[in-house]
């Protein structure tokens, strides 16, 4: 029982970001291909930066922009299929993989709406993301 518990909390210490729970680069990178190559259905790339983000961290803080980034986490875990793989790889840049056969457009269209308008700690913070998709 104690070395699964040693594996998980190295597990964890290796793959998570401590910020916002999500994946990290590493995880990303080991897990993003194999996705791709697993499922049969439309598959999409996403990476997400919040422009200006060393601006934010100028005017509100560390602290606060910690909450920016497990907000924008949330929403894009929220908005997203269940079936994805979404990674914070720096410091405000997401990347995600994920399937949908719907209306792409729709899709990406509702999750830059509210990445570019976040809630954090009782302050709207608007703040125009970029998307790249492949």
């Amino acid at each position: 029982m104690e070395n699964s518990i040693l594996n998980q909390k190295l597990f964890k210490m290796a793959y998570t970001d401590t910020v916002t729970d999500l994946g990290n680069e590493l995880y990303f990178k080991e897990n993003g291909s194999i996705y791709l190559l697993n499922t049969k259905k439309n598959k999409y790339i996403i990476a997400l930066d919040i422009l200006r983000f060393k601006s934010l961290n100028n005017i509100y803080g560390y602290e606060f922009c910690n909450e920016i980034l497990k907000a924008l986490a949330n929403k894009i875990k929220d908005i997203l299929p269940e079936d994805n793989i979404t990674c914070r790889i720096s410091n405000d840049i997401f990347v995600t993989v994920f399937s949908y056969e719907e209306d792409i457009k729709k899709l990406l269209d509702n999750l830059s709406a509210e990445a570019s308008n976040l809630n954090v700690l009782n302050k709207v913070i608007r703040n125009k993301s970029i998307f790249w998709c492949l």
